[in-house]
């Protein structure tokens, strides 16, 4: 995977569940290369839990104790949001 460099997408009007796709994707890869201890203690596994607690808790009548990746998949729009949202990510 060739390495991370940051660009602003061109849009940065993207629906809570297009972000917290793209970030759920995000984490899934970064999961690849990482023991899962690690992951979950280190500082961009601790911002991208608390960056996705924050979306959800930001959107009315979601909850984020009952939030969960399931609940994620079957939102709508999850199908059409991209896996990833950068310079060339197009709105769904």
């Amino acid at each position: 995977m060739p390495p991370y460099e940051h660009a602003s997408p061109l849009r940065d009007d993207w629906s809570a569940v297009a972000v917290l796709k793209a970030l759920q994707h995000y984490v899934y890869h970064a999961f690849l290369d990482e023991d899962h201890d690690e992951w979950t203690s280190n500082e961009a596994g601790m911002f991208c839990s608390a960056l996705s607690g924050s979306i959800v808790a930001s959107v009315p009548g979601w909850d984020p104790t009952t939030w969960t990746p399931a609940v994620l998949r079957a939102a709508p729009g999850y199908v059409e949001a991209p896996l990833e949202i950068n310079r060339s990510s197009s709105a769904p």
